[in-house]
């Protein structure tokens, strides 16, 4: 499939430069070729391996959303909520945490479960300054650096499947 998607950009730069593009067994051939004269010392090194990572990537930016999910109570209807997970890790295990209706998209699709944080400060008085949001994203980078303490304290679960509707 590597293969065929690149004989299609191929195509696609050789047309915009106004030349003809070459069949698709024409490709395959000079690719083959060009295979075929690799030695070990092309493997070794890249001369212009520098070019490749000049500038780091941007991090997305990242945006909570508020939930979709209602429920009924007595008097209204209120948005479902849930506990935040930075929140939660902290919290000791007789307190209970915070809990949030907005989560980070990209949290959610990259654990598959909902991933909920706030922008709120909390737990000021053991010095904290930051929110659920940058804790998450920027001094634990997404989720990937978080402290071992901590890491038993955060569960990731599957969202439940959607409730049929009637």
């Amino acid at each position: 499939m590597a293969v065929v998607n690149g004989y299609i950009v191929h195509c696609i730069t050789l047309k915009k430069k106004g030349e003809k593009p070459p069949t698709h067994a024409a490709y395959l051939r000079r690719l083959y070729i060009q295979l075929l004269a690799l030695r070990t010392i092309n493997f070794e090194t890249h001369l212009n391996a520098e070019d490749l990572i000049s500038v780091p990537i941007p991090r997305q930016q990242h945006t909570l959303v508020n939930t979709a999910e209602f429920y009924s109570s007595s008097k209204q209807h209120k948005r479902r909520q849930y506990l935040r997970k930075v929140c939660s890790a902290f919290a000791d295990t007789k307190t209970k945490s915070f809990e949030t209706s907005f989560f980070c998209q990209q949290f959610s699709d990259a654990f598959g479960g909902r991933g909920p944080l706030c922008l709120h400060v909390r737990r000021v008085e053991s010095g904290n300054t930051l929110t659920c949001s940058q804790i998450w994203h920027d001094t634990w980078g997404d989720g990937k650096s978080i402290p071992p303490s901590l890491k038993k304290k955060i569960r990731f679960r599957k969202r439940k499947r959607e409730s049929e509707e009637e």
